[in-house]
C-alpha cells in the first residue's frame, strides 16, 4: 500500500466517518488527476493506492451527511474514476499515521508526473 495523503484527528469527532473505495480507469494521468483530487479535499483524513479491488482507498471526515453526499458525488464525478464504493465507520479502534501529510506534499512535488516519465522513456 502507497500512502497518498494523511491528516490525523487530534481529539474525538462529531464527524461523519466513512470510507471509500474507487476503482480507477487504466489511464494512468487520470489515476494521478484522482489522486490530486483527494489531496485537495480538506475533510480527506487519509487516502492510499493500493494494489487489488481498489485503486485508492480514503477516509472521509465529513460535517454532515450532506457534506459526506457531495464530497462523494465529486469523488465518483472525475473523469479517471469509474466507481466509487462507500462504508461507514462505526467505530475507530486505532489510528496510527507515520506520515504527515506536508511531508507527502514535498515528495510528491519531487516526484516526475507520469507524463514526463513516459516522454523521457526512448523505448
Amino acid at each position: 500500500m502507497r500512502i497518498g495523503a494523511v491528516r490525523s484527528r487530534r481529539s474525538a469527532t462529531s464527524s461523519v466517518l466513512s470510507g471509500v473505495g474507487i476503482v480507477l480507469g487504466g489511464d494512468p494521468n487520470a489515476a494521478a488527476s484522482a489522486e490530486e483530487l483527494l489531496l485537495g479535499i480538506p475533510t480527506i483524513e487519509f487516502a492510499a493506492r493500493t494494489l487489488g479491488r481498489y485503486g485508492l482507498i480514503a477516509t472521509i471526515a465529513a460535517r454532515s451527511l450532506a457534506d459526506y453526499t457531495d464530497i462523494v458525488r465529486m469523488i465518483r464525478a472525475h473523469p479517471g474514476v469509474r466507481l466509487v464504493e462507500t462504508w461507514v465507520h462505526a467505530f475507530v479502534w486505532l489510528e496510527r499515521y507515520e506520515w504527515s501529510l506536508d511531508r507527502l506534499d514535498r515528495n510528491r512535488r519531487a516526484r516526475p508526473a507520469p507524463s514526463e516519465l513516459e516522454a523521457a522513456d526512448p523505448g
